[in-house]
């Protein structure tokens, strides 16, 4: 359950973002496409939301890489592709892979070493 706080919150986060989206031209693309994405995010269900909001992009893509490792794709000492090909791969931006990629690293799932990562 929400609380009528965080419904308020919603709404008027929501409502800032269409009236930003709303000027068109006069913003930049970047932020344009930034608006339109966390938009998106608000509309998810809840139930998907961790403790601080709506799930990041980078965190996905963080649970496809390891499920993929768990799966056996690539071996403990195996390179793992780069930042980019996960960004093709999902969908992307290499911003965002590369932050997932960190994250596993963060984990200790993955190590960095000579200038790549490596599945421990």
């Amino acid at each position: 359950m929400t609380t009528i706080q965080e419904d308020r919150a919603i709404a008027e986060l929501a409502w800032l973002a269409n009236t930003m989206l709303s000027y068109g031209p006069l913003i930049p693309d970047s932020l344009a496409v930034m608006l339109r994405a966390y938009k998106a995010e608000l509309q998810q269900p809840r139930e998907k939301w961790g403790a601080f909001g709506p799930p990041h992009r980078y965190g996905e893509i963080a649970e496809l890489i390891e499920q993929r490792i768990k799966d056996g794709e690539w071996a403990p000492g195996t390179r793992i592709p780069s930042a980019d090909v996960f960004a093709e791969t999902y969908g992307s931006s290499g911003r965002t892979a590369a932050r997932a990629i960190h994250m596993l690293a963060l984990k200790g799932v993955l190590v960095f070493e000579r200038r790549a990562y490596y599945v421990t």
